[in-house]
């Protein structure tokens, strides 16, 4: 990620994040991957915008199946997962009153 840092930029401890950097090892390079061999194309989260977020949203982006990343109709929105959740659970969501 060096190329993304700013390397001169002091951390708590003393040192420059380039510093830190150039001290650390890839111990699993199963889990952290060059950036030149992403194990995604984009990152882990996105900020959603729009009239169903108009303050603004996260969402884990491999949680979400992608034919599900453009929709148009209606939504239900949700302000946690766990409302989500329980709404899923207690089957107040019928996918045939959806539409």
């Amino acid at each position: 990620m060096a190329p993304l840092l700013d390397r001169d930029a002091p951390t708590v401890d003393g040192r420059t994040i380039g510093e830190i950097a150039a001290a650390a090892r890839v111990l699993r390079d199963d889990v952290l991957h060059p950036l030149a061999a992403p194990i995604a194309a984009q990152g882990g989260i996105a900020v959603l915008r729009g009239n169903l977020a108009p303050d603004g949203a996260v969402v884990k982006q491999s949680a979400v199946a992608p034919a599900m990343h453009y929709h148009i109709g209606p939504a239900r929105v949700f302000e946690s997962e766990e409302e989500v959740r329980d709404s899923l659970m207690s089957r107040a969501i019928n996918p045939a009153t959806c539409w």
